[in-house]
């Protein structure tokens, strides 16, 4: 599987670097649905949406609120 090369790792962080605007929900789906195979294969996965940090992903369960 793709996400098995990370086997090593224990952490990811994603720097999102866009201008669109979304709600909460629609925010959520997308990290979650965008991340789902890091999050499996890493300990934690975080994205970075200046000027807020959210952790999406903490012992492959979606964490994220």
């Amino acid at each position: 599987e793709r996400a098995s090369k990370y086997s090593r790792c224990s952490g990811l962080v994603v720097y999102l670097n866009t201008a669109v605007s979304m709600s909460d929900a629609d925010r959520k789906m997308a990290f979650i649905d965008g991340t789902y195979n890091a999050g499996k294969a890493f300990d934690e996965v975080w994205i970075i949406k200046a000027p807020e940090v959210y952790q999406v992903w903490s012992a492959g369960h979606a964490i994220f609120e």
